[in-house]
């Protein structure tokens, strides 16, 4: 007797939905010092020791950005999520698998 080889609807449709959670979603990454205030990139980029003037620095994904400053950001990107810089431009996208990124410090 052969087996069936068809996939139940339900599980194709949990499948999809959990691969489709996220995506499409947009987060903008900051460089941003300890108190939140955003800072030039070069600052994250190289952020071993930190800066003299801003201090220790990090990546901010998300959050509400105002007058400078981030809030309620996090420190890693949301799975799925596509990020940007500050200037719009794509830094990776987002997808089933995807890894998060790093941030300084």
């Amino acid at each position: 007797m052969k087996k069936s080889t068809q996939v139940p609807a339900t599980m194709v449709a949990a499948v999809a939905a959990a691969m489709l959670s996220g995506c499409g979603s947009t987060q903008t990454r900051r460089c941003v010092d300890d108190r939140g205030n955003v800072i030039p990139d070069q600052n994250c980029v190289n952020s071993t020791y930190g800066s003299p003037y801003y201090g220790r620095s990090r990546w901010g994904y998300g959050g509400s950005y105002s007058g400078g400053v981030l809030r309620n950001f996090s420190s890693t990107p949301s799975s799925g999520a596509n990020i940007q810089d500050s200037t719009g431009h794509s830094i990776s996208r987002g997808g089933f698998g995807g890894s998060g990124g790093s941030f300084g410090g």
